[in-house]
């Protein structure tokens, strides 16, 4: 659980939602500006997020059959259903689940990982090291972005313990170029491409996009890798055979 909940992306995230960039005391015009826009892109994928919610719910309800009992229904369970706490709760939710391992295309800076971090151990501290009124505080701090329904394996893991399992195989990860800023990436295992990607800042997570690719085309590259399984099977077959030594003729 630890080392799929705990990561600096989802703790920048969890820092951005409650506002802690803001207390933030620096004199980095550089930092200013990553941290601006970190800001902006996560009100943005909020703000399309709770709209794609709003409108899943409007097709729910207009869906829903009418009569006295659907009505008493919507009556009474209308608030928590519809109620905007509930509405942003689930878009928070449903961005984490998209963007577990953080935005493709911009890296979370660290010192708001560093800050929620810095904040719990404040209170352990504070608290004189009272686990019961961290857990508290921590909760309140992760909930509901860092739960059960939020957090996933890392696709780079996932892949890794994917090729292990079908072939024993372990993926090889190539930085192609740099293209506009942005790294190039290739995931292969056995000489088969299995996932690329361009869109990284860096080689760390255009790799993590390259495996997430890999994944998501699994089934069409499984043909693939089973021939390349076959094919190096023979090829070790071969080169043992060519290396055993004749046998030895006594005149």
């Amino acid at each position: 659980m630890r080392s799929v909940a705990v990561n600096a992306e989802r703790l920048a995230f969890v820092a951005v939602h409650h506002g802690l960039q803001r207390h933030i005391r620096h004199a980095s015009p550089k930092l200013l500006s990553h941290l601006t826009d970190f800001v902006s892109m996560w009100r943005d994928e909020m703000t399309r997020e709770t709209a794609a919610e709003e409108r899943r719910r409007r097709q729910a309800q207009s869906v829903r059959p009418a009569g006295p009992r659907a009505v008493a229904h919507s009556t009474t369970a209308g608030a928590s259903y519809c109620g905007d706490a509930s509405v942003h709760e689930t878009a928070r939710i449903a961005l984490m689940n998209r963007h577990a391992f953080g935005f493709p295309t911009m890296e979370a800076p660290k010192v708001l990982c560093d800050v929620v971090e810095a904040l719990v151990g404040a209170v352990y501290v504070d608290s004189g090291g009272r686990l019961d009124v961290v857990c508290r505080v921590a909760f309140r701090l992760l909930h509901p972005m860092v739960n059960p329904r939020t957090t996933s394996i890392h696709p780079v893991r996932r892949l890794m313990e994917t090729l292990q399992t079908f072939s024993g195989a372990l993926p090889e990860y190539k930085l192609v170029a740099w293209v506009q800023e942005r790294a190039h990436v290739q995931v292969s295992c056995m000489d088969v491409l299995l996932g690329e990607s361009k869109g990284g800042r860096n080689a760390r997570s255009s790799g993590r996009l390259a495996a997430q690719d890999a994944l998501d085309r699994w089934r069409e590259l499984e043909p693939k890798l089973r021939e390349a399984l076959v094919l190096r099977a023979a090829a070790k077959k071969d080169g043992l055979a060519s290396m055993k030594t004749p046998k030895l003729v006594r005149a």
